[in-house]
């Protein structure tokens, strides 16, 4: 009988996490399902409130500016939440539009591709509900908050786009903001690449890394090499042997064959991981010992 209780109560919790777009329905948070308001959904009940923190859920009120919400995400707070993922502030190269830092919009998109693990440039409808059943962290939830997500999956099931993510996060934003904003985007993708765990240098993450980068002819400005924080300013200067500090890098443009040759190997030294070159170093050596027993045997 106690078998058949704790079965029932396992089906149960699929059911309302399943259900967790729908009003009055539940969600889970860890490993426990709240009851939602009808107000509140994600956020709503007071539980709820209480434990993702104020303001929190659909029924809160968005009357805090969006500018000081991206100055708060850009500073010294809003990196330790990232989880250092972000410079410190005094080596960070920032820029802001008339809404937010160029910092803030790197913490949005580093939310965004906690839902959009593949990086596809949208989020669905299920990809939202499996992060849920995720514990979150202090950004996820404070991005949740503002963007009114939740919401947004409740009045359509089409995905939510980078562009649109950005503009429910600061719906004041001109379209100038905007345009900024996603240029910003594709400079963090850019950067990320290098911070996947299996980073190797390899050709497609090559062509996927200088694909972010480029703006227009085929060819990258230098200085979105820095702005993107792929190489800091200096290394970018001695790779590409400008005239040193005082030259423009903005009037410098950087074709793939250059970016192979003198930048590339500058990305593998600072992107892969110790324990990736260890890994790779013990596959080449698997590889010869294998070449190397089969031509024996031919012999």
């Amino acid at each position: 009988f106690g078998c058949n209780t704790a079965i029932t109560g396992s089906a149960q919790k699929s059911i309302l996490a399943a259900k967790s777009l729908v009003p009055r329905a539940s969600t889970r948070k860890g490993n426990e399902i709240w009851p939602n308001s009808q107000q509140g959904g994600l956020l709503g009940s007071a539980r709820g409130r209480e434990a993702w923190g104020p303001g929190a859920g659909g029924g809160a009120s968005r009357g805090a500016d969006t500018a000081q919400f991206g100055e708060t995400i850009g500073g010294s707070s809003g990196a330790s939440a990232l989880g250092g993922s972000l410079p410190r502030r005094r080596q960070f190269v920032n820029e802001r539009c008339s809404r937010c830092t160029m910092e803030a919009v790197w913490a949005a998109c580093d939310v965004f591709w906690e839902f959009d693990v593949a990086h596809t440039g949208q989020i669905s409808r299920p990809e939202y509900i499996i992060r849920l059943s995720e514990p979150p962290n202090v950004m996820c939830l404070r991005m949740l908050r503002r963007s009114r997500l939740e919401n947004r999956f409740r009045e359509s099931a089409q995905p939510v786009s980078m562009e649109e993510f950005l503009r429910l996060l600061w719906p004041a934003a001109k379209d100038t903001d905007i345009v900024l904003m996603r240029r910003w985007s594709e400079l963090r993708e850019a950067h990320s690449i290098g911070l996947q765990d299996n980073f190797r240098g390899t050709e497609p993450e090559l062509t996927r890394m200088f694909h972010h980068l480029v703006q227009g002819e085929g060819r990258i400005n230098a200085y979105d090499i820095v702005r993107s924080q792929v190489l800091a300013l200096d290394k970018v200067h001695r790779v590409l042997k400008t005239s040193g500090a005082s030259a423009d890098l903005r009037q410098h443009l950087v074709d793939k064959e250059t970016f192979k040759s003198a930048v590339w190997p500058e990305v593998k030294q600072k992107f892969i991981r110790a324990e990736t070159r260890a890994r790779m170093k013990w596959e080449e050596e698997s590889l010869n010992n294998s070449f190397a027993g089969a031509f024996n045997m031919g012999a």
